[in-house]
């Protein structure tokens, strides 16, 4: 039996998935448990960056003029109950949105 990793997952509690949309496209899917950036570059010139490290997500840099995405601060499966937008992160200028879901 092959335990931890499946097809390149790695399985972890409720709320372990990070996936990224553009729009209403998937643009990537990621495990919370393993640190990366996502850098979202889009032809209009619009770029986000989301970090993913230590089981927390947050977006760490946008180019929108308003930055309330990355003024969202952290999101982990432990805080997205006292979250304002629970288990997302949204940039409305750039059509990002940032989903802590499950497997």
């Amino acid at each position: 039996a092959q335990f931890g990793i499946v097809s390149h997952r790695i399985f972890g509690p409720a709320g372990s998935i990070v996936r990224v949309y553009v729009g209403e496209e998937l643009y990537e899917e990621a495990s919370l448990y393993m640190d990366r950036t996502i850098v979202i570059e889009q032809d209009d010139g619009c770029r986000n960056e989301v970090r993913i490290e230590k089981g927390r997500v947050y977006m760490a840099f946008s180019t929108c003029e308003n930055q309330n995405c990355v003024n969202q601060g952290e999101m982990t499966p432990d805080n997205i109950a006292s979250r304002a937008l629970s288990n997302w992160i949204i940039c409305l200028p750039n059509r990002v949105t940032v989903e802590l879901g499950e497997e």
